[in-house]
């Protein structure tokens, strides 16, 4: 249930609204349920707007997140730079035992 719950959030940040997201999520989820003992890796294209610093740092629009920090309002960091979104899933016994970004 937690790899089909994962797969339609990577499904739904993937496709367009119009597409066929339960046909995506679906082979999404078979994809990362093979993945029965280590990890399985998605890569997307991040929307306009995020940035990060490829470890623990992302920032959206006037939003920065890190690990035990967020701000809102105006910020700058240069080690903020636009690319594409990495999720990680550690998987044991076919199932999701945990999730980095």
């Amino acid at each position: 249930m937690r790899i089909l719950f994962v797969a339609t959030a990577i499904a739904a940040l993937l496709l367009p609204a119009h597409a066929g997201i339960a046909h995506a999520q679906e082979e999404l989820s078979a994809r990362i349920g093979r993945v029965h003992q280590g990890v399985a890796r998605v890569q997307f294209d991040s929307r306009a707007g995020v940035c990060g610093d490829g470890h623990s740092m992302v920032g959206y629009r006037d939003a920065l997140f890190a690990r035990e920090y967020s701000n809102f309002g105006h910020w700058t960091e240069a080690r903020c730079v636009p690319g594409p979104v990495r999720v990680t899933l550690d998987m044991t016994d076919g199932r999701v035992a945990a999730v980095h970004t």
